[in-house]
């Protein structure tokens, strides 16, 4: 199954990351889960705050994918505390910089020949579309705060060589977990 509603796609993100944490792949600080939700909500806060409002339409996007991780229905009003507690509008907090569970994963790919951490900025990608389309405005300053934001995502995962899985022995492409399908990334996989 190819990850494509928010939150199959957000759960992509948060899972190949804890998978990197199960292998030992991350020492910290802390658990690998703060510093993915630290960067996945400031992304998608950052997104809604573009246009500069927080309608119904992406509070209900988030609340769809928070329900889960959280254990229960967050309140609008609690939504929009945390929007407004991680998002940035003119995105200077966010975007331009590559977080340490990034990192984690492109060093992965590297070592095993795996490409997870193009598939993450596949999710992050159309997460990001959809919450952008989710109020029907799509500002192009909406749209600019995407580019910003997976930019360097991008850019680190093109330097590492992380997006092409290693040759098997005998020339032929070697079977990698989470390999890329377009459009969409292929579920994770332990």
């Amino acid at each position: 199954m190819t990850p494509s509603t928010p939150l199959e796609l957000y759960n992509f993100v948060v899972e190949t990351a804890a998978r990197a944490e199960r292998r030992g792949d991350w020492k910290g600080p802390g658990p690998i889960s703060d510093n993915v939700q630290g960067h996945v909500l400031g992304f998608l806060g950052s997104l809604v705050r573009a246009d500069g409002d927080i309608s119904r339409e992406e509070g209900d996007f988030l609340r769809g994918i928070l329900r889960d991780y959280l254990g229960h229905v967050m309140e609008p009003q609690e939504i929009r505390a945390l929007v407004l507690h991680h998002g940035d509008p003119a995105g200077r907090a966010g975007g331009g910089w590559v977080p340490d569970y990034f990192d984690v994963l492109l060093r992965a790919d590297r070592e095993r020949g795996t490409v997870n951490a193009a598939n993450v900025v596949l999710c992050l990608r159309e997460l990001g579309l959809q919450v952008i389309a989710a109020d029907g405005r799509n500002a192009p300053a909406e749209a600019e705060l995407l580019s910003r934001w997976l930019s360097p995502l991008e850019e680190a995962v093109a330097r590492s060589g992380a997006h092409e899985p290693k040759a098997a022995p005998g020339g032929g492409a070697a079977p990698a977990q989470g390999q890329v399908a377009a459009p969409h990334p292929a579920p994770p996989a332990e």
